[in-house]
């Protein structure tokens, strides 16, 4: 793998420009006037998970995504039956990562790869996609 490549492939506006948003957001979250003065810390964990996420997700090949986006969804699934027994979520200090969250990335993966592999559908490739929302 090419870091240079990759590095070069970024859309660095766009990076940029969602931290300044970021950063605007746990600004005014950390006002002294705002309600919640303790909302800012909760929020810079989920800056943080997503921007280690993008950097993540800039180093794996996008093959490497689509091979897994079948078994992710498979995982969701399961997370969503077992959270629908037992109730249950990930405490990761900071950030609190619920079931639901892994399957919407899933949902969105799947969803991908199924248009993806699929030329001018038009109405008869629209009960598979509504098949994968339901079962989530």
């Amino acid at each position: 793998m090419n870091i240079h490549k990759t590095l070069h492939n970024i859309n660095w506006a766009l990076f940029a420009s969602v931290i300044g948003f970021a950063g605007v957001g746990l600004y005014i979250l950390n006002m002294p006037d705002q309600s919640l003065p303790d909302m800012w810390q909760h929020q810079s964990g989920f800056v943080i998970a997503g921007m280690l996420g993008f950097v993540f997700f800039c180093f794996v090949p996008l093959n490497y995504v689509r091979q897994a986006s079948w078994p992710l969804y498979a995982v969701a699934l399961f997370l969503m039956v077992l959270i629908w027994r037992i109730g249950w979520k990930f405490d990761l200090g900071l950030l609190h990562l619920q079931p639901t969250e892994i399957a919407e990335w899933a949902l969105i993966l799947v969803l991908a790869r199924y248009f993806a592999t699929r030329d001018a559908l038009g109405w008869k490739g629209v009960p598979i996609p509504l098949c994968l929302l339901e079962c989530l």
